[in-house]
């Protein structure tokens, strides 16, 4: 997983292309804190996902899933931007977080994405 630094104050956007570990997510944890530290006049973040491909260690799936309970509160929008599989996977996934806005993009869709979460 590689976490992309911007310029987009409210947006943390990741790639995800193979193993996510518990590092990842820890490393991920820290840079959200940091992102979350600096907000101003508003109170919650949108998240940019690139996926290709997603493998998680069992470590790395326990970390997430105990730092996406913990942060639900904490998103506004996650744009998606992956193939159809991933995409079937995000529609199931949404029904645990009614109060966050995601929709999902195609590859070439990616910078109306960025646009979308913005």
């Amino acid at each position: 997983m590689m976490i992309r630094t911007n310029d987009l104050p409210y947006v943390i956007e990741v790639e995800i292309d193979g193993e996510v570990t518990e590092e990842d997510i820890k490393d991920f944890e820290a840079y959200f804190k940091q992102k979350k530290e600096n907000l101003i006049n508003k109170d919650k973040l949108n998240l940019l996902m690139e996926i290709r491909s997603l493998n998680y260690t069992i470590d790395g799936l326990i970390k997430d899933i105990k730092f996406d309970t913990s942060h639900l509160d904490d998103f506004d929008k996650v744009a998606m931007v992956s193939d159809k599989k991933w995409a079937e996977i995000g529609e199931k996934l949404v029904k645990y977080m009614p109060q966050v806005e995601v929709r999902q993009f195609d590859p070439e869709e990616k910078e109306q994405a960025k646009v979308w979460v913005s």
